[in-house]
């Protein structure tokens, strides 16, 4: 089947839960996309550590899909191997579809639940941490404005380019390169029914990094601001003019450089360069 690059697959692809259907395919997708090169089965079999025939049967139904393709070697022999066709794997879905939904579902229990109840069964157990081990569990429950959720979701973007700048370092690694991951990183974004009640901004540390943490939090920029001074200062920070913030706030101009001063006052900076690093970065230092 062909697909542009760029184009999400359709959760209503008959082809999709073959393909997806077991975290072993997702695994040895990643690893291909890693090795940035056409790869011979042998050498996928090897990466993955399966028989042939569980790589050659993820092969062609991940082919059925248009997530992989097969290319001529550049390497040495003239053989042909496999390349991935996309950089990620997105699904897409109507909102709202019966139908799409149990298909999304049934991706669920191998995307959420069996891929996070495997990991979980690989933490490594709190007894056994040291001071040099990184872990950190948050959960909050609260009511965000529009402006709020747009600021959320580029905190998500930026966390979803730092995952994948991570994973960049193993393209094109040798086959014998150790693969395995360190940490896992779950974040889940989700609208709330009715009736539910803030929680507490719940934060599981580990002591290495509490202080560092607590810190933070006492000195996050938006608890020294006014609403209005916060406003103002989200807009200089994404390089909106003084007089634009006029117009949009129906205030003056010179009413706008008050503020502005006063914004740099508290938060220690000295113009918008500091002022959009010291808001990215929510630090007080």
């Amino acid at each position: 089947m062909n697909r542009g690059t760029d184009t999400p697959l359709d959760v209503r692809d008959p082809g999709l839960p073959e393909a997806l259907g077991s975290t072993e395919r997702l695994v040895l997708w990643e690893m291909l996309r890693r090795m940035d090169r056409p790869v011979a089965t042998t050498e996928l079999m090897t990466a993955v550590a399966q028989p042939r025939a569980a790589v050659e049967s993820a092969l062609a139904a991940f082919e059925r899909i248009g997530l992989v393709a097969r290319r001529r070697s550049t390497r040495g022999s003239r053989g042909i191997g496999w390349v991935v066709t996309r950089q990620a794997i997105v699904v897409q879905y109507r909102v709202g579809d019966p139908g799409d939904q149990a298909l999304l579902s049934r991706l669920d229990a191998v995307f959420d639940q069996k891929r996070r109840s495997e990991i979980a069964g690989k933490i490594k157990p709190e007894a056994t941490r040291g001071d040099r081990d990184f872990s950190w569990s948050s959960m909050h429950a609260g009511s965000f404005n529009d402006a709020e959720l747009k600021e959320l979701w580029e905190i998500l973007q930026n966390l979803a380019h730092f995952l994948a700048r991570a994973g960049e370092r193993f393209k094109g690694a040798p086959i014998g390169t150790d693969h395995h991951c360190t940490h896992h990183v779950g974040v889940s974004v989700d609208p709330l029914l009715s009736g539910v009640l803030p929680l507490p901004n719940l934060q599981i540390v580990g002591a290495q990094v509490a202080a560092t943490v607590a810190k933070r939090l006492a000195n996050d920029w938006i608890q020294l601001l006014t609403a209005r001074e916060a406003e103002i200062a989200r807009g200089l920070a994404r390089g909106t003019s003084r007089t634009a913030l006029a117009e949009h706030l129906g205030i003056s101009s010179h009413t706008v450089v008050e503020y502005t001063r006063r914004i740099y006052r508290k938060l220690g900076v000295k113009n918008r360069a500091q002022l959009s690093a010291r808001i990215h970065s929510g630090s007080g230092g």
